[in-house]
């Protein structure tokens, strides 16, 4: 989160706000900004959005209405926008009944003043129609561009204000809620659901006048040329019950889709957040096949849905001249010949009906399909039950009014409780009938075992976690300090102020209380170093540091600090808590939850134990720990030595390389696949235009000689070729569109294989929304967006192709106008796509930022609404929402005006056919001929280059893709050596090995050396940033290193990742669990039976909270393990340790999060489990390794000690033996306190 007022924000109009009217109606201000941009490298800018689409005034819009009309999602699109829904649909009505349907009659006039017996009057009249058809074709070009505009920005508007409804309700849903509405069905939400409202409005608008456009129709061509002329309309009729269908399957695979993509996205968002400990644990094999049976999941249901695409998008094709068919059949039969003036007046009406019924009808129930299931699926979010109720919304429901009696109300400060029992799964009681008391000045400390509930019972304080039975009073604001530290990807001032005003006196005392000047002064900046997401830059203790310091930053009354002490040593724990909980707020009411409160003892007013969810006053409970706090050294902060590169946005520049086409087509397949598509496109295509050529050639033959001879042998040739188009035409679109999908497969497939495998440091300088963009939105238009585009583009270029062929035959002079008018669209097309190439690649990254801004939200939901800095982040998701729509709208706006000016020069080429037939001697059938295929031209050929150019911009997507399939892979050994007893003594030896994060900056290990023996156990302690836990990432080669690692004599660099990370056990620092089973989280390949398992987890001392489980080992876990305690998600840790037998087990801070009973079982485990192993211990307190055969002491990157720790201890001027006093002076305070 940044903060807001400091954001940049655009500053310039768009362009077309800018012009004039006359201007915006015929697209004036377009040429000027696509030339000035042709030939030259422009970097494209944002624009003010503009006041009727920012996101801030849709939200409220959008917020407001849903209070009122909630569940109903559809009434509160309506309420917004009716009015300019009904303007725009009066207008779409007289395009289509006005300008489009008067053109079949005026061609039919036209057409009948071409006759052998042609007067000087009908040529006069002759003229005045062609006049007519050209004004006809001008303001239908007109008008429905403008209503196309107006009406995609509706959609759009309609999507805006549906991802700020999103954001802020995502800010309001509790814990509970939060796990089920996971972060990946939020991010799908955003950028796949939503997606369908941007044409949801013209859709939809198409579907309602469809039917009354074809009644009209078929009482003109009834009144116009007789009762024939219906025959086709039966078979449109019989295709109407096959939309329907189509509709409800289009309808269940579309909600199956987007289950399974959530399912995807979702599993993408753990993998990257836990990457470094997917790398550790070498689970990258078993995420890669859940990975790929999700996406076969999800395919499976796309595969479904594309084959009704195939039949729709060939229907478009055969359906037209069918009905076509089915008339001239019907008039031949009855009147034994084919006049042209009845073949071309009903093919202009079949034209219209050929876009109303087989393209606007199908793709409206298609879109109206899928957009109602987006609708359901929004709404489904939007009324999640456990929405937790905060001063955004207002009062809680009826039914919970009672549980909570006094929120931040004035009066006595205070926290009361009173038999409040919690449930975090059903029949499973977290806190059972809890009473307690705080009062204003009060210091409580509430302390328990792993898994006690100590956690819960801070988030029922801050209503995060419903309660089943008791009450909650809350008198006084709060203040919040997590047991997990969340920052967001900013600079640590302002992770420290987050949102308040700034004063210098204030914030200075509390970095200095928080011991963080020390940390400040190494960095460049100082406290304007960017942390990086999530703080990955930091180190834990630093991170805890700065959780702090931004909760005692807030002016509060009650103050609830969840173990802020656990990730600091001695020395800085004892000045943190006199400085801080003692002294800042010695006038606050303060709540202190920690495994160790020995630092409180004689200070906290009461000491509560919490045993199994009950609360109890046990003083006595707490003595027992005071040996406890013997703390030695934070987390590392080696990253934080360095200073972190500011995160760079490669935009790349220029036309979409040929080699992006040829990779994406050879990624569905051989080459000869794709030649056999071209095939298929080639003979459709002839097919078509035959049966068009043909029924001109027939109406040609009549009155002449031969007709009644040839007349059966028609029917024949006719019948023939309407069978081909319609066989060939459905096997081309299913083949097509099973070809993209085998390319959207492998393309996921070796993008996920080159993430897995790409090193820590991209993961570290690559926002997580980033990498989910390509996973998400690119893989969507993959998916279903760019074939239809492909499709379009391939048939219509056919289209056309085949048009002009019939014009050229025709009329052989018309090539040379034809040639010019392709001159022109080519250059037009090359022009247009100068400026809009650039504009997409701004769009694309502009979607990043909100993925990014949401993903750092929903993992720090509690902080931010503690904080009360839900306007502030609402804010700042509508200024990244503004960019993304101002690159949008510009991109909208400019295609709009490209495909404008492509149908004025088609009304020019109309405009030349028509005076060309006018000045020459044309049959009728072949005037009918040119006429209808140059008007079809208009909409087809601006259509088919508005399509190619959308496609060349959307290429940029599989630019992107292909992209993350280039990533550099962690440098691996090739060898075939044979490592399956490696390593036998677990022997390891570092020689002068240095470790640099980022470029030209300073090695968090410098030329490190030392032995360790076999089954030595070794501990590492150190002040912070002397490299701790450098030492763990370079063992495990997640960063390059120079100089040489030996594991029993075998440098490392010569071992398989996949087997050196396997054979070394490691218990992380932070542990993570992942979505599925308890037991899959255990042991994911499922190398060992049940019974071992439960025997593991005895071991742990996870197996009675285990049995309580309704589903013991198969109980699912909920996204990041929210419902296990910190370290209960430790313990889980050690278990995966156990399990593997490894003969070098690595313990970074592995009891850091666990009560001192737990960490004396844990050691005991240890002991008793990994005698004949080498183990490390990255020291976290002194009593984790004072019974270590040897300590290493770290200061600086560097080995400055190492030697037994009672040789150290003798020493009284080594560092271990300074660390030693300072801790045994923290005893002896918290012993006079």
């Amino acid at each position: 989160m940044e903060e807001y007022k400091h954001l940049h924000k655009p500053s310039k109009l768009q362009p077309s706000e800018r012009a004039t009217l006359l201007s915006k109606l015929f697209f004036c201000w377009a040429p000027a900004m696509f030339y000035k941009s042709y030939g030259k490298s422009v970097t494209q800018e944002y624009y003010v959005p503009l006041k009727n689409h920012e996101s801030d005034y849709l939200g409220n819009r959008f917020e407001e209405e849903w209070k009122t009309t909630s569940p109903n999602l559809w009434r509160v699109i309506w309420n917004i926008f009716y009015l300019e829904f009904i303007a725009l649909g009066l207008l779409f009505v007289f395009s289509e009944f006005i300008l489009k349907l008067s053109q079949p009659w005026l061609i039919g006039k036209f057409m009948s003043t071409h006759t052998s017996t042609s007067t000087t009057a009908l040529k006069e009249s002759s003229y005045l129609y062609g006049t007519l058809i050209i004004l006809a074709n001008f303001f239908s070009v007109l008008v429905s561009h403008f209503y196309q505009l107006k009406i995609q920005h509706l959609g759009m508007k309609i999507r805006i204000g549906c991802c700020s409804l999103i954001y802020r309700t995502a800010l309001k849903i509790n814990k509970n809620a939060a796990a089920a509405s996971n972060v990946g069905t939020i991010i799908n939400l955003l950028s796949n659901d939503v997606n369908r409202f941007d044409l949801a409005a013209m859709h939809l608008l198409q579907l309602l006048v469809a039917p009354i456009e074809t009644i009209v129709i078929i009482y003109f061509l009834y009144a116009t040329v007789g009762a024939t002329a219906v025959a086709g309309i039966v078979l449109l009729f019989l295709f109407v019950p096959f939309q329907t269908l189509t509709g409800k399957l289009t309808t269940t695979y579309r909600q199956q889709t987007a289950s399974r993509t959530d399912q995807r996205i979702k599993l993408m968002e753990e993998i990257l957040t836990g990457i470094q400990v997917i790398k550790m644990f070498t689970w990258e094999k078993f995420f890669a096949r859940t990975v790929e049976q999700a996406r076969k999941d999800e395919i499976r249901q796309i595969r479904k849905a594309s084959f009704i695409r195939a039949l729709n998008v060939a229907s478009m094709l055969f359906m037209n001249r069918s009905g076509i068919f089915l008339c001239i059949l019907s008039y031949a039969l009855t009147q034994r010949e084919v006049n042209a003036t009845y073949v071309f007046v009903v093919s202009s009406f079949y034209a219209i009906l050929r876009q109303t019924v087989t393209v606007y009808f199908p793709f409206g129930v298609q879109n109206f399909c899928e957009t109602k299931v987006s609708v359901r699926r929004i709404r489904e979010f939007l009324t999640t039950v456990d929405q937790r109720q905060n001063q955004i919304t207002g009062e809680e429901p009826e039914e919970k009014k009672h549980l909570i009696v006094n929120v931040d109300a004035a009066g006595t400060v205070g926290v009361y409780l009173k038999n409040v029992s919690v449930k975090w799964q059903p029949l499973v009681h977290v806190l059972k009938s809890v009473t307690f008391e705080v009062g204003a000045n009060d210091l409580v400390v509430i302390t328990g075992v792993v898994g006690s509930g100590k956690s819960t019972l801070l988030y029922t304080i801050l209503n995060e976690v419903p309660h089943s039975t008791g009450s909650v009073s809350v008198t006084g604001t709060i203040s919040y300090s997590s047991q997990e530290p969340w920052l967001f990807s900013g600079t640590i001032r302002q992770n420290i102020i987050f949102g308040s005003k700034f004063d210098e006196h204030k914030y200075r005392t509390i970095i200095k209380i928080c011991q963080l000047e020390k940390d400040f002064s190494a960095l460049v900046d100082g406290d304007g170093t960017l942390v990086g997401e999530r703080g990955s830059l930091l180190s834990g203790g630093q991170k805890s540091r700065i959780s702090l310091a931004r909760a005692l930053y807030k002016d509060a009354d009650i103050y609830l600090l969840d173990d802020p002490l656990a990730a600091v040593d001695a020395k800085v724990g004892v000045k943190i808590f006199n400085d801080c909980i003692l002294q800042y707020l010695r006038d606050k009411c303060r709540i202190v939850v920690t495994h160790s409160s020995n630092y409180l003892v004689g200070a906290a007013t009461k000491i509560y134990a919490l045993d199994n969810g009950t609360l109890v006053n046990d003083f006595s409970y707490q003595k027992t720990d005071i040996a406890r706090n013997e703390d030695v050294t934070s987390k590392n902060t080696e990253q934080l030595r360095t200073e972190p590169k500011k995160e760079k946005i490669e935009q790349r520049t220029g036309k979409v390389s040929i080699k992006v086409y040829q990779k994406y087509a050879e990624a569905g397949g051989h080459k000869i696949k794709i030649i056999l598509l071209f095939i298929l496109f080639a003979v459709t295509q002839t097919a078509a235009s035959g049966a068009d050529y043909f029924v001109a050639f027939w109406s040609d033959l009549n009155g002449r000689q031969n007709a009644r001879s040839v007349f059966t042998l028609c029917i024949y040739v006719y019948v023939t070729i309407i069978i081909t188009l319609v066989t060939v035409s459905i096997g081309r679109s299913i083949f097509f569109f099973q070809h993209c999908m085998k390319t959207s497969i492998t393309l996921h497939k070796q993008m996920f294989a080159r993430i897995s495998k790409a090193p820590m440091l991209f993961f570290k300088t690559n926002p997580t929304g980033r990498i989910l963009n390509r996973f998400s939105k690119d893989i969507g238009l993959m998916d279903e967006t760019l074939p239809l585009l492909l499709m379009d583009t391939f048939q219509v270029a056919f289209i056309v192709l085949g048009s002009v062929v019939l014009v050229s035959v025709v009329n052989a002079w018309m090539l040379a106008p034809t040639a010019a008018a392709f001159l022109v669209f080519f250059v037009f097309k090359s022009i247009f796509l100068a400026k809009t190439r650039t504009i997409k690649r701004l769009e694309a990254e502009a979607r990043s930022p909100i993925y990014n801004h949401m993903h750092a939200s929903m993992q720090g939901l509690v902080t931010i609404r503690t904080f009360n800095v839900q306007t502030t982040l609402q804010k700042e998701f509508d200024y990244h929402q503004n960019l993304h729509s101002s690159a949008f709208y510009l991109f909208m706006t400019c295609n709009r005006a490209f495909g404008f000016w492509l149908d004025m020069s088609c009304v020019f080429y109309t405009i030349v056919v028509i005076t060309a037939t006018m000045l020459t001697d044309t049959s009728a059938a072949d005037a009918g001929l040119s006429i209808t295929q140059s008007i079809n031209l208009i909409g087809v050929l601006q259509w088919g280059i508005r399509q190619w150019s959308e496609l060349e911009n959307q290429m940029i997507t599989v630019e992107r893709v292909l992209d993350y399939t280039k990533v550099a892979q962690e440098p691996d050994s090739r060898t075939r050596d044979n490592f399956q007893n490696w390593p036998n003594n677990g022997e390891i030896k570092f020689q002068s090995v240095s470790l640099t994060y980022f470029d030209k900056q300073c090695p968090s290990l410098d030329n490190v050396n030392f032995l360790i023996k076999s089954k030595e156990k070794i501990g590492i302690v150190g002040r912070t940033g002397a490299g701790k836990s450098s030492l763990v990432s370079s063992l495990f080669r997640l960063y390059d290193t120079h100089g040489t690692i030996l594991i029993d004599n075998t440098d490392v660099r010569t071992v398989p990742l996949d087997t050196l990370r396997a054979r070394i056990s490691i218990i992380p620092q932070d542990p993570i669990l992942f979505t599925g089973s308890l037991r899959t989280n255990i042991d994911p390949y499922h190398e060992f039976d049940d019974s071992t398992i439960w025997k593991i987890l005895e071991q742990v001392e996870l197996k009675n909270a285990v049995l309580e489980l309704p589903q013991h080992l198969d109980t699912e876990i909920l996204q990041g393990g929210s419902n296990f305690s910190v370290g209960q998600k430790q313990l889980m840790c050690l278990a995966r340790a156990i399990l593997r037998k490894n003969k070098i087990i690595v313990m970074d801070e592995a009891t850091a999060n666990v009560d001192s009973k737990t960490e004396r079982s844990i050691h005991q485990t240890i002991e008793e489990n990994f005698q004949d192993c080498t183990i490390i211990t990255v020291a976290h307190r002194l009593s984790s390794i004072l019974k270590s055969d040897r300590v290493l002491v770290m200061d600086d990157g560097k080995v400055v000690e190492s030697d037994r720790p009672d040789c150290l201890m003798q020493n009284s001027e080594s560092l271990f033996s300074q660390l030693l006093r300072e801790n045994q002076r923290t005893v002896m305070y918290t012993h006079a306190i």
